[in-house]
């Protein structure tokens, strides 16, 4: 099974990312229940690690404090992939780095890229429109909102993109 590591997005960011034009030639727009930002790409794993993985997260995710977080500003990766960012992110550097600690007890080694925190939005056919489209939504904000808890999710490809469905829930500390 594919698996992920994400934090959902609280409601009023999600329903302003949805609002934004999808008027971007050739691009393949995430549906707005997808999205999320990635902790951790894990990869194809065996189903037994799901419980492995659980009591190696629970603990390391429950020592963070619950995350107050603002996604804004668009960006993209080449001309492949346009997303929102996130600010501030030291808390959220410090919760991947030590979510990265606990995934390598389990065996689950980091990736070799620096950890980028974003929101995809988008999958992108090129670069048509794409300086208009920045231009005039780039510098859109979203509401600080506290970003509460850390999901276990696989991930399902088919003809209509990737299904999501969360295995399991990790919630940050809130006292």
């Amino acid at each position: 099974m594919r698996l992920f590591l994400a934090m959902p997005i609280p409601a009023e960011t999600r329903a302003i990312l949805g609002s934004l034009p999808r008027d971007l030639p050739r691009a393949r727009w995430v549906r707005m229940e997808q999205l999320h930002l990635t902790l951790r790409f894990l990869g194809e794993r065996d189903a037994e690690i799901v419980d492995a993985l659980s009591e190696a997260l629970g603990p390391t995710v429950a020592a963070h404090p619950a995350l107050e977080m603002r996604a804004s500003g668009l960006g993209t990766f080449g001309r492949r992939v346009l997303w929102a960012g996130l600010a501030p992110v030291e808390g959220l550097t410090a919760l991947a780095r030590d979510v990265g600690a606990a995934l390598r007890e389990v065996g689950v080694e980091a990736p070799d890229r620096p950890f980028a925190p974003h929101v995809t939005l988008a999958r992108l056919g090129g670069s048509a429109g794409l300086g208009a489209f920045l231009e005039a939504h780039g510098g859109w904000r979203g509401p600080l909102e506290v970003w509460g808890e850390v999901t276990l999710m696989r991930s399902e490809l088919g003809s209509r993109g990737a299904t999501h469905t969360v295995l399991r829930r990790f919630p940050l500390s809130t006292g």
